[in-house]
C-alpha cells in the first residue's frame, strides 16, 4: 500500500468523523467516537503496510553458491565473500555497510560500502568483497520502499597466512685435511716424476 491510499484513508476518516458529527449536533455520542477510532485503526494499518519488510543477509564465500552456507550470527569466513539478502520487497533498492566491532580496533570504522537492487523474488547479491582479517558487522538498510527495519549480520573474517616460498641457499662443502693432504702428495708425485725423466735423459 502506498503513501497515496495512505492519505485516502486519512482524508475518508475526516470525512466520516466529520459527517457522523454534524448529522447528530454539536455533542458528539458514542457512534461518533467508534467510527473515529475505527478511522485511525485503519490509517495506522495503511501506515504500517506502507513500508516494505526488511529481510535478512548472509555471507557467502568466494565462489560459494549454496544457500544456507554461513548462517550463524558469528561465522568466520575468508578475506574474500559476498554479501547476499533475501526476502526483501521484489525490485525494492538499497544499500548496505560493513563496519568494524570490538575487538577489532579502531571500532566503528565503515570498511565498505554498496548499494543493491532486488529481484522479483526480493534477493541480491553484491559483487565480491574483499577485507582483512577482523570482526564485522553488516547493516542492510531497504530504502524504496521504506522497510520497517534494518537487516543486521556479525561476522569473522580469517585470511589465510602467506607463505613466502624460501630461497634457495648455496651450501659450500667443507675441505677437509685429508683432501688436502691427498691433493699435496698427488703433486709431489709429479714434481719426482719430472725429476726421474730429467736424469735419465
Amino acid at each position: 500500500m502506498n503513501l497515496r491510499l495512505v492519505r485516502a484513508y486519512a482524508h475518508w476518516g475526516e470525512a466520516v468523523l466529520g459527517h457522523v458529527v454534524v448529522r447528530i449536533g454539536a455533542r458528539p455520542c458514542l457512534a461518533a467516537v467508534v467510527v473515529g477510532i475505527t478511522a485511525l485503526l485503519i490509517l495506522a494499518n495503511a501506515g504500517s503496510s506502507a513500508l516494505g519488510k526488511g529481510g535478512t543477509v548472509e555471507i557467502r564465500q568466494g565462489d560459494d553458491d549454496q544457500e544456507g552456507e554461513n548462517e550463524g550470527q558469528h561465522e568466520s569466513i575468508s578475506c574474500d565473500f559476498f554479501v547476499v539478502g533475501h526476502d526483501f520487497a521484489g525490485g525494492s533498492v538499497g544499500q548496505f555497510s560493513i563496519e568494524t566491532i570490538p575487538p577489532s580496533r579502531p571500532s566503528g570504522t565503515v570498511v565498505a560500502q554498496d548499494s543493491w537492487t532486488a529481484d522479483e523474488s526480493g534477493d541480491w547479491q553484491s559483487n565480491q568483497i574483499t577485507l582483512a582479517s577482523g570482526h564485522y558487522r553488516i547493516t542492510a538498510e531497504q530504502v524504496t520502499p521504506a522497510a520497517k527495519k534494518e537487516a543486521h549480520k556479525n561476522f569473522w573474517v580469517e585470511c589465510a597466512p602467506v607463505v613466502i616460498p624460501e630461497a634457495p641457499v648455496a651450501v659450500a662443502l667443507p675441505v677437509t685435511g685429508s683432501l688436502l693432504l691427498l691433493g699435496g702428495w698427488l703433486l709431489l708425485n709429479r714434481i719426482n716424476a719430472r725429476r726421474a725423466r730429467g736424469r735419465t735423459e
